[in-house]
């Protein structure tokens, strides 16, 4: 499916029905590694919309000219929500970049918000000044 934002439009999938799941994939990444990692948690739970979006320039979603940092990322996440479940309050997952902006949407949109599950978030956007052990 996709959701129409005034600058471009976001691919999502949605499994299930029932309370709202929204869950954001980390950088570089798309909604398919977040349903692989997710979706065995949900099979034997009913009341459960899963909804699996790829962030602008990822997987199945167009990429957007004026892009220019997390910022704007975090707006074409919060158009989404307003337009696919507007009002309606919902939990949240992110992983690593898609926690950090999962940070963001509780931010905005504290009042409704009921819950955020973060795998391995990014903390700190800005690469020089993160510490990171030596590469491998």
């Amino acid at each position: 499916m996709e959701s129409q934002l005034e600058k471009t439009s976001l691919y999502y999938e949605v499994y299930g029905q029932g309370r709202p799941l929204i869950v954001l994939h980390g950088w570089s990444f798309d909604h398919r590694h977040m349903v692989s990692a997710l979706e065995p948690c949900f099979q034997d739970r009913d009341n459960w919309q899963r909804l699996y979006l790829d962030m602008p320039g990822h997987g199945k979603s167009a990429g957007v000219d004026g892009l220019n940092n997390m910022d704007d990322v975090l707006e074409n996440i919060l158009t989404f929500i307003d337009d696919i479940i507007p009002s309606q309050r919902f939990i949240l997952a992110g992983m690593s970049a898609g926690g950090y902006l999962a940070r963001g949407v509780v931010q905005q949109k504290r009042e409704l918000v009921d819950g955020l599950l973060l795998f391995a978030p990014r903390i700190v956007a800005d690469d020089t000044q993160r510490i990171l052990p030596s590469p491998v």
